[in-house]
């Protein structure tokens, strides 16, 4: 099998934001709250991240089925979950789910491995990232249609050294299988479908499902742009946001060029 060519690391990694307050349940207190959840991440610099099974891509690490309260739920996660699994107790004459660890054929015991696989993917912590700052899609789908901001991280910096790009592949008979018992190296948390090649995505990848919350280090925001459509009502509560957080970035913002389908990016301001 042909090593698949790795793209070239991007100058800045980028995650699409809105900049909007919304009013949510404390959990805590039980109350209403004002929450502006990008302004948190700023603030705290902090980025906020969970298993890919939340992600708006079903596939995302073919972790097997979610319920939905559906009547269907049990066929989906029999064909999900455990496919190959009523074959080999078939095959190996068990009749109990408790006893298919006694299985020693080697290739039944690679499928299981790759069920248990499975199972440990819905426990990772993925942090999202692309490596294309003008996208018109990222913008469309993550920065809340062209309103919100992109805030771009310095690729060099240390605290991305992990990342790793997504390979895009039409077949998932395409994903290598693992090579190591490390799960956060597992293929499938950095393969997906032609259909999100798009995004360029990268990604750094964690195990467990907690901390959430993984704190990056302020001096590696590069940059903040600004979605063509960003509500300048906004603008000062960011500027504010930004300095007070002790950030020194060049604020940029996405401009359409008249007559074309491209984008120029003009200066703002530059911040500390």
């Amino acid at each position: 099998m042909n090593t698949p060519q790795q793209p070239e690391r991007p100058r800045l990694f980028c995650k699409f934001r809105p900049w909007r307050t919304t009013i949510e349940k404390d959990k805590k207190g039980g109350g209403y709250v004002e929450r502006n959840r990008t302004r948190d991440m700023l603030v705290k610099a902090e980025f906020y991240c969970q298993p890919p099974r939340f992600f708006d891509d079903p596939h995302d690490g073919l972790q097997g089925a979610r319920a939905t309260g559906s009547h269907r739920d049990i066929d989906r996660f029999l064909m999900h979950n455990l496919w190959e699994v009523p074959e080999m107790m078939r095959k190996h004459g068990i009749t109990s789910l408790t006893k298919i660890g006694e299985i020693k054929d080697p290739e039944d015991r690679a499928k299981l491995k790759r069920l248990g696989r499975k199972h440990a993917r819905r426990e990772m912590r993925v942090l999202s990232l692309s490596g294309v700052p003008g996208c018109e899609l990222m913008w469309a789908f993550y920065g809340a249609n062209h309103q919100g901001i992109g805030v771009c991280f310095d690729s060099e910096h240390p605290f991305f050294a992990p990342a790793r790009p997504v390979r895009y592949v039409g077949d998932p008979e395409e994903i290598q299988d693992p090579t190591d018992d490390e799960p956060t190296s597992d293929p499938l948390l950095f393969t997906k479908g032609d259909a999100w090649r798009w995004q360029r995505e990268w990604r750094i990848v964690w195990p467990g499902e907690e901390p959430k919350l993984i704190a990056f280090p302020r001096e590696s925001l590069g940059m903040v742009v600004l979605g063509e459509w960003f509500q300048q009502a906004g603008y000062a509560d960011l500027v504010e946001t930004l300095k007070t957080s002790g950030y020194r970035v060049p604020i940029v913002q996405m401009e359409r060029l008249p007559d074309s389908f491209d984008y120029q990016v003009v200066p703002i301001e530059q911040i500390g």
